[in-house]
């Protein structure tokens, strides 16, 4: 089922591996998307933007998804964002190290399009589980 109100930050320097998540997001599931190929310009919209799921790629000239990982990590608006990678790169030790950043999840590419829709809407609800649990206990 389409979630319309999934907000999603995609960094990504690639402009086809923009263009495909675009199209795919569009043709699986209205969601309000917007794109930037520099992390440094993304992350001057993030906290405006208020994304449920910041999709990065791993390995960007310059700014690594890394450092825009640790730099969303240090705004307070950014608490709430589920944080997930997408890379061509499958080794587990890289992948661990994307999550003891904190990144939620990590989609390998080639990914199955069909499928990326219901992976992020899953990061999303992983990311706030712990906030609803947290709620309840209060």
């Amino acid at each position: 089922m389409p979630d319309k109100d999934l907000r999603i930050l995609h960094v990504d320097d690639d402009a086809d591996t923009r263009e495909i998540v675009a199209v795919t997001l569009d043709i699986f599931g209205a969601v309000d998307l917007i794109q930037f190929a520099s992390g440094a310009v993304a992350l001057d919209h993030a906290e405006a933007f208020g994304p449920d799921v910041v999709l990065l790629d791993y390995q960007m000239p310059g700014m690594t998804g890394l450092d825009i990982l640790h730099r969303l990590n240090a705004m307070p608006g950014m608490s709430r964002a589920a944080v997930v990678f997408m890379t061509g790169r499958s080794d587990e030790r890289e992948i661990r190290l994307m999550q003891e950043a904190g990144a939620t999840s990590v989609i390998v590419k080639p990914f199955e399009p069909a499928d990326l829709l219901t992976a992020l809407q899953a990061a999303r609800d992983r990311a706030r589980a712990p906030l609803a649990r947290q709620d309840k206990i209060a």
